[in-house]
């Protein structure tokens, strides 16, 4: 059945939704786990096209409420209209999805020697990190039970910055 449904997300007959297709895709790991993997992933929205190597996916059928998400890069993209090339390149790069029940708690990215790619006119690094955290995290379930998200807090950690010729030096941000 998983199979089948994302097999759908390439069929779209919806202009505005993406096409999302999988060149392979297999599941396994079952009954204890699920691991989805997807090979040569590609996302197709109007002039805009995500491309990556590869997504593994990751879910315990007894604790469904976590999902661990690696990416095998880089992660290419492309916008016919304004003729823009871009990547995004890594060593390591992970995601993890926690719910508390059907609410969230938390979404974590975490990367290692990452490095966003112009590539429109020869190959122009904008921006890297040796490392990257961002973690959403889901706020005061008290002050709004019903929603979903609730409130949320937000949570930037980068080591080895450098942005397009400036960088920052043992510098903080709080908001």
């Amino acid at each position: 059945e998983i199979s089948r449904q994302v097999a759908l997300l390439g069929k779209s007959g919806n202009p505005q939704l993406p096409v999302i297709t999988c060149e392979r895709f297999g599941v396994s790991g079952f009954p204890f786990r699920l691991v989805a993997n997807c090979q040569n992933a590609t996302i197709h929205n109007d002039d805009m096209v995500f491309s990556l190597a590869g997504l593994v996916a990751k879910f315990s059928v007894f604790s469904p409420t976590v999902a661990k998400i690696a990416g095998e890069g880089p992660l290419k993209y492309s916008n016919s209209f304004f003729g823009s090339e871009q990547e995004i390149r890594w060593q390591r790069l992970g995601i993890e999805i926690q719910l508390d029940g059907w609410r969230f708690e938390r979404a974590s990215l975490l990367g290692t020697g990452i490095k966003y790619v112009d590539l429109l006119i020869g190959e122009n690094l904008v921006a890297s990190a040796e490392v990257f955290e961002m973690h959403l995290m889901g706020g005061d379930k008290k002050n709004n039970p019903a929603s979903p998200l609730g409130s949320a807090d937000i949570l930037i950690r980068s080591e080895g910055f450098n942005f397009a010729n400036a960088s920052i030096l043992d510098g903080r941000a709080v908001m």
